[in-house]
């Protein structure tokens, strides 16, 4: 198996790694495609989490023992689908960005970040419901289903975690250079 078409000497006079033109226009394509790749997940998130309803009484609405544990699920399914999502990112990103050396860490982490803020806004104000209108439109006594909500920041991390972990994946399976080739000892 071949590790390096190019002779020593055009190791020697080509510069490593891609310009720093192709390296944002990388960074810049990965946040597009983390936006993109919002939307499913969003969806995906909406419809496996199950967000705790409760009965409005005239006092407002009182989540219990069990609506709270759901409301805890919606925190976990994010974090998971994040998880999930990211590693697969993260490992098209890696295999992509084979000659562009640290940039594509960087892009990795701008998808997985858009993404991650993206799947909570799709998912709480797309695909979500909307709790004002519920109260608005209901009695004592109906239920009200909560919104889409994360009560825990570290959820947010599931997207750029997973990420990264498939990045380290990537770069495992990247072509190592020969020894004796500039920056190889």
């Amino acid at each position: 198996m071949a590790q390096s078409l190019r002779s020593p000497q055009q190791m020697l006079t080509e510069p490593a790694g891609s310009p720093l033109h192709v390296r944002a226009l990388l960074v810049g394509a990965c946040a597009l495609v983390g936006a993109v790749l919002a939307l499913p997940a969003a969806w995906i998130w909406v419809q496996v989490a199950d967000p705790p309803s409760a009965v409005l009484s005239e006092t407002g609405v009182f989540l219990g023992e069990v609506e709270l544990d759901r409301l805890v699920g919606l925190t976990w399914w994010f974090l998971a689908i994040g998880l999930a999502f990211g590693v697969v990112a993260g490992l098209a990103v890696a295999w992509r960005g084979h000659r562009h050396g640290l940039a594509t860490v960087v892009a990795a982490l701008a998808l997985t970040s858009v993404a991650s803020y993206l799947t909570y806004r799709f998912g709480h104000d797309l695909f979500g419901r909307d709790v004002d209108q519920q109260v608005q439109q209901a009695q004592v006594g109906d239920r009200i289903t909560t919104d889409m909500r994360i009560e825990s920041l570290v959820a947010f991390l599931g997207w750029p975690v997973g990420g990264l972990v498939g990045v380290l994946a990537g770069v495992a399976s990247w072509p190592k250079a020969p020894r004796g080739a500039p920056g190889v000892q």
